[in-house]
């Protein structure tokens, strides 16, 4: 998965969750639950309110990541 892949997936489950994906999840498990979130986002406007600080979340989990990728 691609790092850009990772962070729009990352921000879904973060706009609906509060919390990125758990280090445990696997790319198919992580598209998996992007495909079904995506559907409850679809036109909710409020959903852009619950990721303000995500930038900020991200930012720090790609500070472990880098070393990975």
């Amino acid at each position: 998965m691609l790092i850009s892949e990772l962070k729009r997936v990352n921000e879904m489950f973060y706009g609906i969750k509060g919390h990125l994906f758990p280090e445990s999840y696997t790319a198919k498990e992580m598209r998996s639950v992007y495909e079904s979130y995506f559907k409850r986002a679809w036109g909710n406007e409020e959903f852009y309110v619950h990721i303000e600080n995500f930038e900020e979340v991200w930012e720090n989990r790609t500070t472990w990541l880098t070393p990975i990728l």
